[in-house]
């Protein structure tokens, strides 16, 4: 003898709208993933410099090539940049150490430090790059 279980409504009502529910679920996902892939891919396209282009390290690192055949092997060297007393609310002070990291990752494994007291100190101007030999005290 089998018993039958007899369903509620609720529950038959759940289990067809279930069926209904999965695929819908699977679409909208699917939608969504799609969408997101094209915009993306459409601004990594757009985004992309493309053949020549010259990134800003790399523009700053030819910047120095004019004294970097002055400089010796390691060492140290002092670093001053154009406006050495800057008020500490310039914003151009963020653009300052953002020259003299970059000047000091260029030119590693030289040490560059912020001064005058070095023999060799590199001046960094809008107009260019200096490198003036200063005499031993």
């Amino acid at each position: 003898m089998t018993v039958r279980r007899a369903l509620s409504p609720l529950a038959v009502l759940f289990a067809r709208t279930m069926i209904l529910r999965l695929p819908l679920a699977l679409v909208m996902v699917l939608w969504a993933t799609l969408t997101w892939s094209t915009r993306l891919f459409r601004e990594v396209r757009t985004g992309w410099p493309g053949p020549g282009y010259i990134d800003g390290i790399s523009l700053f690192e030819r910047r120095l090539d004019s004294i970097r055949p002055k400089l010796p092997a390691h060492g140290v060297v002092g670093y001053v940049p154009t406006v050495p007393n800057i008020d500490p609310n310039d914003p151009r002070r963020i653009e300052l150490a953002q020259r003299l990291t970059l000047t000091q990752y260029s030119l590693a494994p030289l040490l560059v430090e912020p001064g005058q007291d070095h023999a060799l100190v590199v001046v960094n101007s809008d107009r260019g790059v200096q490198l003036i030999q200063r005499e031993e005290r």
